[in-house]
């Protein structure tokens, strides 16, 4: 069974109107589901909340820190909340300082037992 996939306006002489079956209607709709499936599922793996807002946090946007998550704009340093240029950012107690507050930081005391 055939049928027009819409309505031909203004048709000139000659011209056969494309038709599909349903068999084919219905495969192209099975890709389609199948590329929809995929696209969520890229976008539910990633239902992380940022470290710093607590908003979820998308691919376009993820920066990674020691395993937290985080926005790209919310990434900054711990004491002067500043934006931290990738590459240069420095660690402590799994908190991101900027090179200035990381250099204003108490020096580990080791405690005698």
């Amino acid at each position: 069974m055939y049928y027009p996939l819409g309505r031909v306006v203004g048709v000139s002489p000659g011209f056969v109107p494309l038709l599909y079956t349903i068999e084919e209607n219905a495969r192209a709709n099975r890709v389609v589901s199948k590329q929809a499936e995929a696209l969520q599922s890229m976008f539910n793996k990633t239902r992380e909340k940022c470290a710093e807002c607590g908003k979820t946090v998308y691919p376009a946007e993820l920066l990674t820190f020691h395993g937290k998550p985080y926005h790209k704009l919310c990434f900054k340093c711990t004491d002067c909340k500043r934006s931290i240029p990738q590459g240069e950012q420095y660690e402590r107690d799994d908190m991101p300082y900027c090179k200035a507050c990381y250099a204003r930081l108490p020096a580990f005391k080791l405690e005698k037992a």
